[in-house]
């Protein structure tokens, strides 16, 4: 395993031409999982959790016709308070451009590249001592994209739709 505390510069080599089991120290993870501790952060995610859910079932229970004024109305405070609880995640985490992971709720370019050459990532290297020196790491496979685990979201049209049966 090759461990390093600069992506760019150290790993993605190791990985990419090596094809080495990488681990990267990235001190922002402690920062964040620290603040993402606090009960406000904890509030302000199950609240957005909970209002996306509802905005989901919401459209689903209105089906494919078109909203309505008031349906839109609806879904437009919703969708403010979900925005307004992102905003307040973003100044708990204590800098003005909020998470190094995330933007909003979309993976920052540097947790893509962070997931695409680390194997597994730490806040600093004592993390390791929780291991026996001779812990092999497994790297888990990389996950799925929505569309490619039948079923896993509902919003998601079904194959008749997306892959029209072939005329022959």
């Amino acid at each position: 395993m090759y461990v390093g505390d600069s992506l760019f510069a150290d790993l993605v080599d190791a990985k990419r031409e090596f094809g080495w089991t990488t681990a990267a120290v990235t001190p922002e993870v402690g920062w964040e999982t620290e603040l993402q501790r606090k009960t406000e952060f904890i509030i302000a995610d199950k609240a957005i959790e909970m209002l996306l859910s509802t905005l989901r079932l919401y459209q689903r229970s209105l089906g494919t016709d078109l909203r309505s004024k008031d349906d839109m109305e609806v879904m437009d405070k919703m969708e403010r308070i979900v925005s307004w609880f992102r905003d307040e995640q973003t100044r708990l985490l204590g800098n003005p451009f909020g998470s190094v992971f995330r933007a909003r709720y979309t993976p920052s370019l540097f947790a893509h590249s962070l997931r695409r050459y680390s194997d597994l990532y730490m806040s600093n290297v004592g993390s390791l001592r929780h291991y026996s020196p001779q812990h092999r790491f497994y790297p888990e496979p990389p996950r799925l994209l929505s569309h490619e685990i039948r079923g896993s979201n509902p919003e998601c049209c079904d194959d008749a739709i997306l892959f029209p049966p072939s005329q022959g």
